[in-house]
């Protein structure tokens, strides 16, 4: 399927104040998969249908910030393509937040999502001109969480893709599975291991500002298996 070169970052509501070693020092810091650049290489395309899917990636906040003692999430960024089929101008519903990850040791998945923490709202967004690909970023407002668990960014798309949309990866090969996941007919899969995610990591991410007093979370074994899914 072709694609469309669509889209430009639309909206981008929080610039990272970033240090040189791309942590945190009083500012923003990412959290996830960052824009890596565009390579038409990176996409994975038709994989992407909307009617309320939604995509998780699986982070651990220490990759990207050195915060003490917790974070809290600001804004969610996403990128995405769609078919060069549909006419423009294209609009698309979307909403973004961050949930709990749950350890499920003796199940197929490793971490299941858990309770939503915080989403924004529902919002629509809308390519006038051709592009070579579509970004959405949104304000996020988020409790304080401690950097000591593992959390999952969602994506969600509320409106219908016809044709199907596809993913922006950041092209570095097959990633590891268990940390992309999708919902389908009520279970959760693993988009790497069903073969939907192939060039590399979902671009899924946001920013955070480091805080001082975390919600507690649930007990979880995160550090005994955080070493298998670091970047």
């Amino acid at each position: 399927m072709n694609l469309r070169p669509t889209g430009i970052l639309i909206c981008l509501l929080v610039v990272l104040a970033i240090t040189g070693n791309g942590h945190a020092a009083g500012g923003y810091c990412p959290i996830g998969q960052v824009w890596p650049g565009f390579d038409p290489e990176w996409i994975e395309a038709g994989t992407i249908g909307g009617d309320g899917e939604s995509f998780l990636a699986l982070v651990d906040p220490r990759d990207g910030c050195n915060c003490p003692v917790g974070f809290e999430m600001t804004t969610t960024e996403v990128y995405m393509v769609f078919s060069d089929e549909v006419s423009l101008p294209y609009t698309i519903t979307v909403s973004m937040g961050l949930r709990e990850a749950v350890a499920d040791p003796g199940g197929p998945l490793p971490w299941l999502p858990g309770a939503t923490i915080c989403e924004t709202p529902v919002r629509d967004f809308t390519a006038f001109i051709p592009k070579d690909f579509v970004g959405f970023g949104i304000a996020l407002e988020c409790d304080c969480r401690s950097m000591e668990e593992p959390y999952f960014l969602s994506f969600t798309i509320h409106s219908t893709m016809e044709p199907a949309g596809g993913f922006y990866t950041d092209g570095s090969g097959v990633p590891e599975p268990g940390r992309y996941l999708t919902s389908v007919d009520g279970q959760w899969i693993d988009l790497v291991t069903v073969g939907r995610l192939t060039r590399g990591d979902l671009v899924l991410s946001g920013s955070a500002q480091c805080c001082e007093t975390p919600v507690a979370v649930s007990e979880s074994s995160w550090s005994s298996v955080r070493g298998l899914y670091r970047r």
